[in-house]
């Protein structure tokens, strides 16, 4: 990492970017690492990656995951309900008035279902731009 900063992890001030080189998984160290954790450290650093942000910051991000949710068993959602929102956000961006069909079929969705996506997204644009009264 080309950044000198330094973070709080796990309640130990000061601690600096290069010190996490040294945490950072090797071909030795893998199999301390429980998988899930593992999991989540790769998960971020690919996404770290494909937004050309430095990967290195991975293990901060991890760390915080692990000092909120460390020790805890949770249900971790598939996000499906992200992904609807993001597909209804294309579709309203796309949408000019008159390609309801295409919409449909571009998406694998039924007309009815476009037309109600659209409909969801017309609502929070004007909640959005509309002041409420009470």
């Amino acid at each position: 990492m080309d950044v000198e900063e330094n973070f709080e992890m796990f309640g130990y001030d000061d601690v600096s970017v290069d010190d996490l080189e040294a945490l950072l998984p090797t071909d030795e160290s893998r199999h301390r690492w429980p998988d899930m954790m593992l999991t989540i450290y790769e998960s971020l650093r690919s996404e770290l990656n494909k937004l050309g942000l430095d990967d290195g910051y991975a293990l901060v991000l991890l760390s915080r995951l692990c000092a909120d949710t460390g020790g805890l068993q949770y249900y971790f959602p598939k996000g499906e309900l992200l992904e609807h929102q993001l597909k209804r956000m294309r579709i309203w961006k796309e949408f000019n008035g008159n390609n309801v069909p295409e919409l449909a079929k571009k998406h694998g969705i039924s007309t009815q279902n476009v037309y109600m996506a659209i409909r969801q997204m017309r609502a929070q644009e004007i909640k959005r731009h509309q002041q409420e009264l009470f």
